[in-house]
């Protein structure tokens, strides 16, 4: 029989008290531990974008530069440092 277990992703799930989902966590804690290596920007097309990173979508448009889509995917942690940390 298998068992599953939940991981709680440095206790992100557990501090945010239900503010983020198991994917928005995965995301800050990839983020914390890798730093730039983890960000999940990519060409598609003409321009850059970020995402997927599990169920999250990343943004709806792509961006001129690689620079404007690193921004972008920085601002989308700290809307995540914020959740976390209640203020959102």
């Amino acid at each position: 029989m298998k068992t599953t277990t939940a991981v709680d992703y440095g206790g992100y799930v557990t501090q945010s008290q239900g503010r983020l989902s198991e994917d928005e966590a995965f995301a800050l804690m990839s983020w914390v531990r890798f730093g730039s290596d983890s960000y999940p920007i990519r060409k598609m097309g003409r321009g850059w974008t970020w995402g997927p990173i599990r169920g999250i979508q990343g943004p709806p448009c792509s961006y001129k530069t690689k620079r404007e889509a690193i921004r972008m995917y920085e601002l989308f942690i700290d809307v995540l440092r914020d959740k976390l940390a209640g203020r959102v």
